[in-house]
């Protein structure tokens, strides 16, 4: 916790260090570009040289780094089907003798650059998204499940491409994500919601997603699995309620906190409407946790939108009085309080100490 804490703390100076500079400065903008490369560094440092102790699959990923260093391409392929495009490239990184931890940084890095993306593009305040990032889960499990954060890169870059327009790089992207990790497909969802985002149907496929997905449940999720053909995913089909419902509740109290700004936000911003919707998804997919923990692994594509979509729709507002001021700094308040409780129990250790 410590070490998270740090990160909370370092982004937090940073931030009151920015606000000290008048507004649309180009000292303020230079300022908070460097103090966020320095966080990005650090995060990227961090998931490079962690101890193998630190995430529950780590040592898994270290044992398989050393195993298909011995192994052709065809063994690689046979051995983990579904998965070869995360496979084939740390075989590619065995070739040319690279340790560990650079293969660890890599595929941090390729996250945490889809992550840069997402903000440098939307966000109206980077360190602001920098924090949700720290704080809503997702830093914390791209130090353990490395296929699909590597996947979960992959194809964010896929998104952000097609947003700009270059649709074949964003096909060949969503291809690799598919070789690195099946599940990346479920992100196809925020493809065809950007599609839609200004026609009059919007709503109405918005409601169909999110009432398929949380009234269909386990059944709607068990076409999905035999249509990737992973035996893997049958975990995801195994009823367990022991998994709360607590990340829910932050998600909702999130979005909560924005419900008197989306009236504004919505107005002035073409994707408002879009990044909403998105994170309704993931709260739908949140939701089907609590009947299969396995499946908040899938509401991890649709979290990011946090980043962005709370600062835009807090910034939506022109009349910057208490009432932005509380709830603005109260979803940020609540999700670092909530995440700093739930990794109490975490302890972070480096490789090299």
């Amino acid at each position: 916790m410590t070490m998270l804490l740090t990160l909370v703390l370092l982004a937090v100076i940073f931030r009151t260090v920015i606000s000290l500079y008048p507004e649309d400065n180009h000292s303020r903008q230079t300022a908070e570009g460097v103090y966020c490369n320095i966080i990005y560094s650090l995060i990227i440092f961090i998931a490079a040289f962690r101890g193998s102790g630190v995430g529950a699959d780590t040592m898994s990923y270290i044992d398989d780094y050393h195993v298909v260093a011995t192994m052709s391409f065809p063994e690689i392929a046979e051995r983990f089907e579904g998965y070869w495009g995360f496979y084939f490239l740390s075989k590619v990184f065995s070739i040319f003798k690279a340790p560990l931890w650079v293969w660890f940084g890599f595929v941090e890095f390729a996250y945490v650059s889809s992550i840069v993306r997402l903000i440098n593009k939307f966000s109206k305040d980077r360190l602001y998204s920098i924090i949700l990032f720290i704080v809503s889960g997702l830093f914390l499990f791209s130090l353990a499940g490395l296929k699909q954060i590597l996947a979960m890169g992959i194809v964010l870059h896929s998104f952000l491409d097609y947003v700009d327009k270059k649709y074949l790089r964003s096909l060949f992207l969503i291809i690799v994500a598919y070789l690195c990790h099946p599940i990346a497909m479920v992100m196809l969802i925020t493809f065809i919601l950007y599609y839609f985002k200004d026609k009059t149907v919007f709503p109405l496929i918005v409601i169909i997603a999110v009432g398929i997905v949380t009234i269909g449940r386990l059944t709607v999720l068990g076409y999905l699995v035999n249509f990737l053909g992973n035996d893997h995913f049958e975990d995801y089909l195994v009823l367990n309620t022991s998994y709360t419902k607590s990340t829910l509740y932050l998600y909702l109290l999130l979005l909560a906190c924005s419900i008197l700004f989306l009236h504004d936000y919505f107005k002035s911003s073409n994707t408002g409407k879009f990044e909403f919707s998105c994170l309704l998804i993931g709260c739908s997919f949140q939701f089907l946790a609590s009947y299969s923990p396995a499946l908040f692994r899938m509401s991890l594509f649709f979290t990011p939108f946090y980043l962005v979509f709370l600062p835009g729709a807090f910034d939506a507002r022109k009349k910057k009085d208490f009432i932005f001021v509380f709830f603005k700094y109260a979803a940020l308040l609540g999700a670092i309080v909530f995440q700093l409780y739930a990794s109490r129990g975490f302890v972070f250790t480096f490789s090299f100490s």
